[in-house]
């Protein structure tokens, strides 16, 4: 995989790296670089989120969240989202966020 260099630090782009620079607050690559760097670490990632176990992850995470985006506080379509795939299979419960479909979507926008 190729590395690039931002900000004057070295970096991979896979989804153990954050996709914003904490720096200077840019995206450091692009969205199908991302996911095709996360397809590459976890090939099995669309069967895992169809599987029964992330069903169960992703409710118990939105119950925590009381059934609302944790950015609008809206209870419409609401998703769980990775905050980090280091644990994809054993997520612990800081590793997902609930959001809103119209934020989940931004969240990945390029």
């Amino acid at each position: 995989m190729k590395q690039y260099i931002h900000c004057g630090k070295r970096f991979n782009p896979h989804p153990a790296h954050v996709k914003l620079c904490r720096d200077c607050d840019t995206w450091l690559v692009t969205w199908a670089e991302w996911v095709k760097a996360l397809f590459d670490r976890h090939p099995d990632y669309f069967e895992y989120i169809q599987s029964p176990s992330w069903k169960r992850r992703a409710d118990a995470a939105k119950k925590r969240a009381g059934y609302r985006c944790q950015v609008c506080n809206s209870p419409d379509r609401l998703e769980a989202h990775h905050r980090t795939y280091e644990r994809l299979g054993h997520e612990r419960p800081d590793d997902i966020t609930v959001l809103c479909a119209k934020h989940h979507r931004q969240f990945h926008k390029e």
